[in-house]
């Protein structure tokens, strides 16, 4: 009986104390107990972040190497399949990701988003000869891609069908790559007429290559915001990045990074 006394006493023990400690700590007392913030990223989406003679660089990279810096600990960055990003952050693969992400309503049911750092607003990408498409409507019709996931995926499939509403064509097809180089080649090379995404990575895409391709807007009606994705529970590092962005409003040190990596400064919200 006392054998069976002690087991069971033992076993509430162990239960009360489960209930009553976290199951991990905030990732910021982590992140300074490893001495290192560890983001996650999809190396492969210029402007924001990219290879550059073996180092990731971009403006998110910049972001989170001055966070690194307030912190007095290193840098580490891991490139990530897109469609895994936030199920890998989820699983503590990272401390945050920061990733040129939409702040969206169905992502923010899964985890909290700082304040915006950048437009994420979606506009077409077409080659600057193509004559037929000068506004958006004008892609009925046309085969259009993005990247699988992205919010260029979700916004061209809501245009679409705001298209047929209209009594328009949708698209003649709708291809998914698994990342956005893939659909400038293929734009290049006349397989597909338009690519969906982000206002400042398509815009430096133009940038980058001078009288390819040009930008057409009016998919989007109301502007949306990039930010850096946190688990819900990560309160503490929540406050820290959101107070950390801030003040990189308050000096322009944000603005001097849109413009470094986007060609111009971006009006960003505090909230969203």
């Amino acid at each position: 009986m006392k054998k069976l006394l002690s087991a069971l006493l033992s076993t509430t023990l162990a239960t009360l104390t489960a209930i009553a400690l976290p199951a991990h700590a905030d990732a910021l007392d982590t992140i300074k107990a490893r001495g290192e913030m560890v983001i996650g990223m999809e190396v492969a989406y210029r402007p924001f972040e990219f290879f550059q003679n073996g180092d990731t660089v971009g403006f998110d990279v910049d972001i989170v190497k001055s966070m690194a810096d307030a912190l007095g600990v290193k840098l580490k960055t891991v490139d990530t399949a897109w469609a895994g990003i936030l199920p890998a952050l989820l699983e503590r693969k990272f401390d945050a990701v920061l990733s040129g992400m939409t702040i969206t309503a169905d992502r923010q049911k899964k985890v909290n988003f700082t304040q915006p750092v950048a437009i994420g607003s979606v506009v077409f990408l077409v080659r600057s000869n193509d004559e037929r498409i000068k506004r958006a409507a004008d892609v009925a019709g046309k085969v259009v891609a993005t990247q699988l996931g992205s919010i260029g995926d979700r916004v061209a499939k809501q245009y679409e069908a705001k298209l047929v509403a209209s009594g328009k064509k949708g698209f003649s097809a709708f291809k998914l790559y698994d990342a956005f180089p893939e659909t400038y080649l293929e734009l290049s090379n006349g397989r597909i007429d338009a690519v969906s995404g982000a206002l400042p990575v398509l815009q430096a895409v133009v940038a980058e290559r001078p009288g390819r391709f040009k930008i057409v807007d009016g998919i989007q009606d109301v502007e949306a915001y990039l930010g850096m994705a946190i688990r819900k529970e990560d309160t503490a590092l929540l406050k820290f990045a959101n107070d950390h962005i801030a003040e990189l409003k308050r000096s322009g040190k944000l603005e001097q990074l849109q413009v470094k990596w986007f060609g111009s400064k971006q009006q960003v919200p505090d909230t969203v």
